[in-house]
């Protein structure tokens, strides 16, 4: 999940070899392709320049197209030496511990040695989601998902668990939150099951409304801009199908599926999480999670402002 790749310019000469390329990348993958050098944009376009009229008009569309759809995303910070070849520069990215890559596709001939995440486009054959299981802590939390964290101005939460009282799910949406707040973020919505919070009789725990609103408000960091955090706690108990049950951070742009929710687990406790891979199945979850259309009825809505 959350994997960075690069490519050379030259891999991307031909409209046809840019689409190729694309199909690898984007939220509904879990794995992104890096603008590597800075200017990259830019040289695809010069290369394609030459290759005439029409074929540079679809490259510049698609690149667009790639861009709002975040299949490409800015990495300005990537260092790249002028005296080393496309290539050079990106191994050493691949081999930097942590690394900065994890990914490169090349038009040069294979390194020697072979590297095993260097690749030529011929030879591109990643599965079609970056699908990964983690240790429950709050840093793999924010690993996997932090190019959403990072890009998107609204994000939603879903977890019918979600409860910032509990000390396990606080300190995953802390980090969370931070990062997302630190970069473009200005709302971010919650949604957990009234019943699990609240509910005397069949509530794991027992929280009263200002008890929840204490523990959220403890997590929202501080910050100057205007910023909105809401959690929904619902009711999904009249007959209301499909019931609340998946974990979900959820945007436009794409969405991750979290096997257990938002909670950090015991040392060496490990989770699945994978990419919402169809355009359709986000859509239709974006629409069971916003008050216009969600069939859910909201019993309490708890509401946090900084800025």
């Amino acid at each position: 999940m959350n994997e960075r790749f690069a490519a050379e310019p030259e891999v991307s000469r031909g409209w046809l070899a840019l689409k190729h390329l694309l199909q690898h990348f984007g939220p509904l993958n879990g794995r992104y392709l890096t603008a590597y050098p800075r200017d990259w944009r830019a040289k695809v376009e010069s290369l394609n320049g030459t290759l005439g009229e029409m074929d540079l008009k679809r490259v510049k569309s698609l690149l667009e197209s790639a861009r709002e759809g975040m299949q490409i995303i800015s990495a300005p910070s990537l260092p790249y030496r002028d005296e080393l070849s496309w290539l050079e520069n990106a191994v050493a990215l691949l081999n930097e511990v942590p690394r900065r890559l994890d990914g490169v596709v090349t038009d040069e001939k294979p390194v020697k040695p072979p590297h095993t995440r260097v690749f030529q486009l011929h030879e591109l054959a990643l599965p079609p989601a970056a699908e990964e299981r983690i240790f429950a802590t709050p840093r793999e939390y924010v690993r996997v998902s932090k190019t959403l964290l990072l890009a998107t101005p609204e994000l939603c939460f879903v977890d019918p668990f979600l409860n910032p009282c509990e000390r396990n799910v606080s300190d995953v949406l802390a980090e969370m939150f931070e990062v997302a707040v630190n970069a473009r973020c200005e709302s971010i919505v919650c949604w957990a099951k009234a019943s699990i919070l609240l509910d005397k009789k069949t509530g794991r725990h027992k929280y009263m409304p200002d008890d929840i609103r204490r523990a959220l408000d403890s997590v929202v960091p501080p910050t100057r801009k205007s910023l909105k955090v809401v959690l929904n706690l619902v009711d999904d108990s009249r007959g209301v199908e499909p019931k609340m049950h998946g974990r979900y951070l959820l945007s436009r742009p794409g969405g991750i599926r979290f096997e257990l929710g938002f909670q950090a687990l015991p040392r060496g406790r490990k989770v699945d999480v994978g990419p919402i891979t169809a355009r359709a199945t986000l859509d239709e979850d974006l629409d069971l999670y916003h008050v216009k259309y969600s069939p859910f009825r909201i019993k309490h809505q708890i509401r946090i402002s900084r800025g």
